[in-house]
């Protein structure tokens, strides 16, 4: 994890990379807030029903739920655990089941993060690009305490080429719409495939959230951490 710090080489480091920035996006899911383990939980009730619809042997929700924790705990990753079952187009299944599960409830209101958003939009043109359908997505952002009209631009879940970030079909449709050039915008998420691959490839900067990925530009452990990178 790259840590933010104050230093002259780590400021000069900063103000290089980000020099050009003039529109920020943002994923939603576990990027504007943060799982728990409550959430995660019916995260995986959403994945064991998708188990037990591809293997109805298991008999009960209970029985691909054991499986699906089995094979997290093997492999570290419920995208790889849908793989080794057989499952076609594993990232997406999670994707969608992130997108489909309840979880508005559990999501906490964030000064922090509505006033950072606030501040970096006195700044910067701002987006908003989510797997997740708007009728979904919007009561996850109010219940952090953000308006989605807060967002120049936003691309849900059912907008044009819906849940096709993974192809980066929804980033160049975004960017066919922007007056910035791609090296002018920065994308912010949590996932390597979803949100910092396929932004990366169209020449975009990206941040990761929540864990190091050696592919994005910069890594830090919370959405309030990238305040010192862009104010």
């Amino acid at each position: 994890m790259h840590n933010v710090y104050n230093s002259s080489s780590h400021n000069k480091k900063m103000f290089e990379l980000f020099a050009q920035i003039k529109s920020v996006g943002f994923d939603l899911d576990n990027t504007l807030y943060q799982n728990n383990p409550e959430i995660d939980g019916r995260i995986i009730a959403e994945i064991a029903k998708k188990i037990l619809e591809h293997n109805p042997k298991l008999n009960n929700l209970e029985n691909a739920k054991n499986l699906c924790d089995k094979l997290y705990e093997e492999t570290g990753s419920r995208t790889q655990s849908l793989k080794n079952l057989g499952l076609q187009n594993a990232g997406e299944i999670v994707r969608q089941c992130m997108a489909q599960a309840n979880f508005v409830d559990l999501i906490k209101p964030d000064k922090e993060a509505v006033q950072l958003i606030e501040d970096i939009h006195e700044k910067y043109f701002i987006f908003l690009i989510t797997s997740t359908v708007s009728d979904m997505a919007i009561p996850r952002l109010n219940k952090i305490g953000l308006n989605e009209k807060l967002f120049d631009h936003t691309l849900f879940g059912e907008s044009a080429l819906p849940n096709k970030k993974i192809d980066g079909s929804i980033f160049s449709y975004f960017l066919e719409r922007s007056r910035y050039l791609s090296n002018e915008h920065i994308y912010i998420g949590d996932n390597l495939k979803g949100d910092i691959l396929p932004p990366k490839f169209l020449g975009m900067k990206t941040i990761a959230i929540g864990k190091k990925i050696p592919e994005a530009n910069y890594s830090v452990e919370k959405i309030y951490d990238i305040r010192s990178l862009l104010l």
